[in-house]
């Protein structure tokens, strides 16, 4: 979420600088969540970047803990590892594709005076890392929007599963 915040609360800004619309409509299509942070502004007289950036985690972390609690610490630990299991499957896919676009084409590099090795070796970074922000990023999106029955509603649809020995 950081990395949201900065693109329109950009660090240390000034309120004209940022774009609270923007920010309020990212966090609502990446994360299903809804920041007053207008009414925040209008409460307030001044408050700063890092206090808007702070009270945004603070909101997320508190609804990660009411998902917690609803399905239990087990449930919700392989919850997240499953998405991140998943995520991860599917962008190093992607990254692997990307990473054999960038090496048939980096011999290209040697016409513009750069050495190709050292080009391949700052853009396959790059690419990493962009990799890794995109699995965070994407993890978080789906744990923070994903419908958590209650541990209660957990246990009756696991006993309405089984079935009595007599009947096998």
């Amino acid at each position: 979420s950081d990395i949201m915040i900065s693109e329109y609360l950009p660090a240390g800004s000034m309120e004209e600088q940022w774009n609270i619309d923007s920010l309020i409509l990212e966090f609502k299509n990446e994360l299903g969540l809804t920041f007053p942070i207008k009414q925040w502004l209008d409460e307030e007289d001044d408050v700063a970047e890092e206090e808007v950036r702070e009270r945004i985690h603070q909101r997320v972390a508190k609804l990660f803990k009411e998902k917690e609690d609803r399905v239990g610490i087990e449930i919700m630990r392989r919850l997240e590892k499953d998405i991140m299991l998943k995520v991860l499957d599917n962008r190093w896919k992607e990254h692997l594709a990307a990473m054999d676009y960038l090496r048939q084409g980096i011999g290209l590099r040697g016409y513009a005076q750069k050495n190709p090795k050292q080009e391949y070796k700052r853009e396959a970074f790059s690419m990493f890392q962009q990799m890794l922000e995109q699995i965070k990023h994407e993890a978080i999106s789906l744990i923070s929007r994903a419908e958590l029955p209650t541990l209660e509603e957990i246990k009756a649809m696991e006993a309405a599963q089984q079935v009595p020995d007599n009947i096998k």
